[in-house]
């Protein structure tokens, strides 16, 4: 399962169903902790080894339809990217 989502500031709680829903990655389109108050769901999705990635923006939602297949690519770490057929399509 790899989720794509909008969610700043992930929570516990939406981190303990992510892992418990047996996720893979998480491609988040907005700041997984945006720094306004301490928040462990990022921690508890990393520390489950579920990758985590913010993206720079939200245009993967509007290229992917619901299921359709992504790979991750790890590049660095410091970064990751959203691959379809052979095409970078986000990068985070």
């Amino acid at each position: 399962m790899l989720p794509s989502s909008d969610h700043l500031d992930i929570d516990r709680v939406s981190a303990e169903e992510l892992i418990a829903a047996g996720t893979a990655a998480v491609l988040n389109s907005s700041p997984s902790s945006g720094g306004s108050y301490p928040n462990l769901g990022p921690q508890l999705l990393v520390e489950a080894g579920i990758l985590l990635v913010d993206l720079t923006d939200d245009s993967l939602f509007e290229t992917l339809s619901d299921a359709e297949p992504v790979v991750v690519q790890v590049t660095t770490t410091a970064g990751a990217e959203g691959h379809a057929v052979g095409e970078v399509l986000a990068r985070g």
